[in-house]
């Protein structure tokens, strides 16, 4: 290479000189003196150049070795570092990482040492392994199942012993429980007895009381009836003297019935006659006067209605015989006609203004008997009711007399009550207080029961947590189910049988 740079050097120059020589016949001689020293001072630059050149390129060289060297040395470091950590990895017997490590330092040197030998021996026995694996693991689940049945067979035991000694102790608390209700009938016996011999004293002191209350109650009776004897002869006076004063009461009245009988006012003297035979019933003619009044009122109404008749024929004629006249002089003259008619129209208004005005008197007459009547008939009531208020003050009198025996018969009873209410209390609030004792003696021992009960639950729960935690899940799922036996409702046992304690045995054999 540095043959070849010379040589095209060498031409170069030629050439120049050449170039500069062919025309240097036609110049001066002093231009080729210049020309030739140019041309040497160039060619001591360009040698210089050309040696430094050469030096650089030797220190290259060297430096390029020296790197070469490094390298190599780096590489067989590196690939003895990846050389070694593969044997170790294959002496312990880690295929997978070892052969990745020869693959490494392969790349790193090719064909460094024994790598292809131990490349293709790995396979080989990342294969035997392999199958002493599987061979193993056959081995081991074989054991673990034939400990598992051991063990099953071993819970199912300890369950069936678990469970007959819950029964005998439930048997031993049904015995405890029969035993307590029997007592308890013993003493509900007693109680009974003993509230049978109060009860016959207190029908005892009853009868007594009953009897001395039958004693005054007759006691009571006879001096009723002795009050009752004198009160009714002094009922008899006052009935004597009512009867004299309702007799001369009625003597008056009848006699102002008689004189409207006479007078032919037969509807007040039958009001009056009413009166007496109200006061006195069957006083002298009363019941004949009431009798023939009827009929004397129906005869002056037929008087009447013939009186009514004779006018009504008569208007009734005379009608008749103006209607004729009418009749004639209406062919005569209408005029005449007009004018008696108007007449008899007038004469017509007239008798009815006449018949209204007879009619509105006879009303007023009608009207003043009626309200004569009515203050007659009020001042008999008003003596009625003076006669009644009279009986019935004497009555209510009697009763308030006899309201306050009573009352005191009434509040005599009413102590005897109270008296046989308080004791009856007091016999109920002894019973009580016996019932509530019994029934705090049930709570204290039911409450030392259920505390007695959490104790064991509490121990028992604690062992079966310990024996859980140190991964012996089938002693503490007896454990647990001798809690549960207990306490059916206990949700943490239930839980750890449920669902924490297969789930720990899953995991045991997961790690088998």
């Amino acid at each position: 290479m540095y043959d070849t740079k010379i040589s095209r050097y060498w031409v170069c120059l030629t050439a120049v000189i050449f170039l500069f020589l062919s025309p240097a016949r036609y110049v001066l001689s002093g231009e080729v003196e210049q020309s030739q020293s140019q041309q040497t001072s160039e060619t001591k630059k360009l040698r210089d150049e050309e040696l430094a050149r050469k030096k650089e390129e030797k220190e290259q060289r060297k430096k390029l070795e020296a790197d070469q060297k490094e390298k190599k040395l780096q590489l067989n470091e590196q690939a003895k570092s990846l050389y070694q950590e593969g044997i170790a990895l294959y002496n312990s017997k880690n295929y997978t990482e070892s052969q990745k490590k020869f693959e490494q330092t392969a790349q790193v040197i090719p064909h460094y040492s024994r790598t292809d030998y131990y490349l293709g021996r790995i396979p080989k026995d990342i294969q035997r392994e392999k199958e002493q694996l599987e061979n193993k693991k056959k081995r081991q689940e074989e054991l673990a199942r034939n400990k598992a049945d051991q063990e099953q067979q071993k819970n199912l035991e300890a369950e069936t012993r678990e469970k007959e000694r819950l029964e005998k102790e439930k048997q031993k608390q049904l015995e405890l429980a029969k035993k307590e209700q029997e007592q308890k009938q013993k003493e509900d016996e007693l109680a009974l007895k003993e509230q049978e011999k109060q009860q016959k004293l207190e029908q005892a002191r009853i009868e007594k009381e009953r009897k001395k209350q039958e004693e005054i109650s007759r006691q009571e009776a006879q001096r009723k009836q002795k009050e009752e004897q004198e009160h009714q002869k002094k009922l008899e006076a006052e009935a004597k003297e009512k009867e004299l004063k309702l007799i001369e009461q009625a003597k008056i009245t009848y006699n102002e019935a008689l004189s409207l009988y006479r007078s032919k006012n037969y509807e007040q003297a039958k009001v009056k006659f009413e009166y007496t035979a109200q006061t006195v019933p069957h006083y002298s003619k009363t019941d004949y006067y009431l009798s023939l009044i009827p009929q004397d009122i129906q005869k002056e109404k037929e008087l009447k209605e013939v009186e009514l008749k004779k006018q009504q024929e008569q208007f009734a004629r005379e009608q008749k015989i103006k209607k004729e006249a009418e009749a004639k002089e209406q062919q005569k003259l209408e005029k005449e006609k007009q004018k008696q008619l108007e007449l008899a129209k007038k004469e017509q208004e007239q008798k009815q203004k006449e018949d209204e005005l007879a009619k509105k008197k006879a009303e007023q007459e009608k009207q003043k008997q009626i309200t004569t009547e009515q203050q007659k008939a009020k001042q008999l009531e008003t003596q009625k009711k003076q006669q009644e208020e009279i009986v019935r003050k004497e009555q209510e009198q009697k009763q308030k007399e006899e309201g306050l025996v009573r009352k005191k018969a009434d509040q005599e009873q009413q102590k005897n009550l109270e008296a046989e209410t308080r004791e009856k209390e007091r016999l109920e609030k002894e019973k009580q207080k016996q019932l509530e004792l019994t029934k705090k003696e049930q709570e204290r021992k039911q409450k030392e029961e259920e505390s007695a009960q959490k104790t064991t639950i509490n121990s028992l729960y604690k062992e079966a947590t310990s024996l859980y935690n140190h991964n012996q899940p089938y002693e503490a799922r007896v454990i647990f189910l001798n809690i549960l036996s207990l306490d059916p409702t206990e949700q943490k046992a239930l839980d750890y049988i449920k669902n924490k304690i297969p789930n720990l045995i899953n995991e045991l054999r997961k790690v088998e």
